[in-house]
């Protein structure tokens, strides 16, 4: 500290909207403050930004806070504080606009730092799959049988359609491929 590398937390006031510190992300313990005639042109000078990663509302009245928060387009917005959202892990915590992408925490955060991906195998010893070449008659009235055993609309009908279903399984998935003449 001694050597120059501190600086301290500082309140710049009469600043104006072309400034550095109104259009820019400083990261520094700076407050800018600018006198607004009201409630909306304050809101809407923080909409107007660019930038919007977090934004923070001072009142001493909870609900008009949080219904000032709802309107600010911000990634987060905390109402009487300022940085206590980025340690809460279960809740997204991020920028919009250009002030970053994605999020971290939460089940959201989660899904950003993923990516899916499905690993399959056929469990039966089976050489094709019912609905593989050839597309035929065959092949159409199987897929349909295999349908109404899994979706029956009546005990008759699931008896029906497994009795047609299973010589053709048998047929389609344990036979070798035809290749033509």
């Amino acid at each position: 500290m001694e050597n120059g590398f501190f600086f301290p937390a500082t309140l710049l006031t009469q600043v104006t909207d072309d400034m550095l510190t109104m259009c820019d992300e400083t990261f520094g313990p700076l407050i800018a403050v600018q006198r607004v005639a009201n409630e909306e042109e304050a809101i809407r000078k923080a909409n107007d930004s660019h930038l919007a990663l977090t934004s923070s509302v001072w009142t001493k009245d909870n609900k008009r806070g949080r219904a000032i928060a709802a309107r600010l387009q911000s990634g987060v917005t905390t109402v009487n504080d300022h940085l206590y959202s980025h340690g809460l892990s279960e809740t997204p915590w991020g920028g919009g606009k250009e002030s970053g992408i994605g999020r971290t925490h939460g089940p959201e955060g989660l899904e950003e730092m993923t990516q899916a991906k499905v690993v399959n195998w056929d469990i039966l010893p089976s050489k094709r799959n019912i609905f593989w070449y050839p597309f035929d008659q065959a092949t159409y009235n199987g897929i349909k049988n295999a349908l109404l055993f899994v979706f029956p609309s009546s005990v008759g009908q699931w008896l029906g359609a497994s009795l047609k279903l299973t010589p053709f399984l048998v047929k389609k998935m344990f036979t070798g491929w035809k290749t033509g003449d």
